[in-house]
């Protein structure tokens, strides 16, 4: 075999293994890992950063408003102040939200960072792993849940949770027109109405089985409009090449909504139900 043709098999070999991660898992326990965009230096630190400042050197923090009783005038808007995330996570369960477009973008960004930093307390060291070296890359869409491309519409989310149950991938759910790496633990991708940002911020057993799991943070907008929202995902599978499944996802607004018991997939898509993926 020629030289040349023996780097090409490397290459690819390299490439499937970076995405599919690795088919045993001898050498655990895993650590947890997290991203440094969590701002911990340790998960000690969990407790003290979840009562920190949302940012430092602004002791008020985000504001937030709810309406009173029935009315949406503005004399029955009540305000609070998120200071930490801590408040942010209180007085969000409580029913206030940012005021406006802005303010809820915002709401919604602070409160998926907030939201993945006090579950990273749940994390342990994994016995096994099948995504410890998984990255997001662009061969990554093969592999990742549909549930990750955040879009409007909660009958949008019924179907992406129906794809999940089915563990239908990504790329085989939704039609990508561009989708572009930005380094191993974060990944761009654009559909023709929307685009989503993905950014791993941890690795670790969150839910005391035995497996590794990884939490996602989702970035979504439109690319018509203003509309823009931030979710976190949590993602693991038990055994290499099969596509990730979401464990669990922040997606509050669609929590009443009310999904059909089934949806006509096109044939490409029930043919795929259940593939593991090499």
């Amino acid at each position: 075999m020629k030289a040349s043709n023996i780097s090409i098999i490397a290459a690819v070999t390299a490439l499937l293994l970076a995405v599919s991660g690795p088919s045993t898992a001898e050498d655990g326990p895993f650590p947890v890992w997290w991203s440094p965009a969590l701002e911990l230096d340790s998960l000690d630190q969990i407790d003290a950063r979840l009562e920190r400042e949302i940012w430092p050197g602004d002791p008020e923090g985000l504001p937030l408003y709810k309406y009173e009783g029935d009315s949406y005038d503005s004399d029955a808007r009540v305000e609070a102040w998120a200071d930490s995330c801590n408040a942010l996570m209180s007085l969000t369960a409580d029913g206030y939200e940012g005021l406006g477009n802005p303010g809820r973008k915002l709401e919604l960004f602070n409160l998926a960072y907030c939201r993945a930093i006090a579950m990273l307390k749940q994390a342990v060291p994994a016995e096994n792993s099948y995504l410890r070296e998984f990255v997001l890359n662009e061969g990554s869409v093969d592999y990742l849940p549909a549930m990750v491309f955040d879009a409007a519409g909660c009958d949008y989310l019924c179907r992406q949770r129906l794809a999940n149950e089915r563990r239908i991938p990504l790329s085989k759910f939704e039609n990508l027109v561009h989708v572009e790496s930005q380094s191993d633990t974060e990944l761009v991708i654009r559909s023709e109405a929307f685009q989503t940002r993905l950014k791993i911020l941890a690795r670790g057993d969150f839910d005391s089985d035995g497996f590794d799991d990884m939490l996602v943070l989702s970035s979504a907008r439109a690319l018509e409009g203003t509309g823009a929202w931030t979710d976190y995902h949590l993602l693991t599978r038990e055994a290499s090449g099969m596509v990730l499944i979401v464990l669990h996802a922040d997606k509050d607004d669609c929590r009443h909504y009310e999904c059909q018991k089934s949806y006509n997939y096109p044939e490409v898509l029930r043919d795929s139900a259940g593939e593991d993926q090499d």
